[in-house]
């Protein structure tokens, strides 16, 4: 009896003939000239389990290639969209650095002439400017007080030529420092102290930055 592992697709014909009965059989071929080959069954089968491997990958990988086709599109548009935007976004980026860098410097700004002003001694000369602007929005109103440092209030006048108001009140404040003022009227106070000042200016200038920040969006 031969041995059944014996590839079942080898059929027999006068020009074979069976060598061996092992797992690892071989069919040795003769032809007309009387020449004989060996044919290894097992090489044979182990080339076409390779190549039935190969072409059920290389199938799946067309499937799967195909069927991820449209993720694959879809994810190239978006990296391609980010990069184009990269550009905007560093701009926007840079343009809010501009705006911080400008406050901090605003803020160093007002704290040095903080110190400068507090510093400053205020005489007729240095008085005057300060309460035009101070006493600008209330020129038409009378009985008005204006607080003063002690040393300046004794060296103000109503209607001196100074820029007081003839009627106006001159009230000696110990609080206030020289160069500073605070104006009563019948409409509030008007602060124009170094601090009332610097912040009134601090507001105008923020104003101007975020208009400068709507007209750059």
């Amino acid at each position: 009896m031969f041995d059944n592992k014996i590839n079942k697709k080898v059929r027999f014909s006068g020009k074979m003939s069976f060598v061996s009965a092992n797992p690892n059989s071989n069919i040795v071929v003769s032809d007309s000239s009387g020449e004989s080959e060996s044919i290894d069954i097992d090489k044979i089968e182990k080339e076409e389990e390779h190549a039935r491997y190969q072409a059920a990958y290389d199938d799946g990988w067309q499937a799967c290639e195909k069927e991820k086709s449209s993720e694959i599109s879809e994810l190239n548009e978006k990296i391609v969209s980010i990069s184009k935007n990269i550009p905007a976004a560093l701009n926007e980026y840079l343009a809010e650095l501009e705006t911080q860098a400008k406050t901090e410097i605003m803020e160093m700004a007002f704290s040095i002439a903080s110190i400068i002003l507090k510093e400053e001694i205020a005489g007729k000369e240095h008085l005057k400017p300060m309460l035009d602007e101070a006493l600008s929005p209330v020129l038409n109103l009378k009985n008005i007080k204006i607080h003063l440092n002690p040393a300046v209030a004794e060296k103000i006048m109503p209607g001196d030529n100074n820029g007081v108001p003839a009627g106006s009140e001159i009230i000696s404040d110990p609080k206030l420092k020289e160069g500073e003022a605070l104006i009563e009227s019948s409409q509030g106070i008007i602060d124009a102290t170094v601090r009332g000042r610097l912040e009134t200016l601090k507001e105008n200038y923020l104003k101007i930055l975020a208009e400068q920040k709507d007209r750059n969006a």
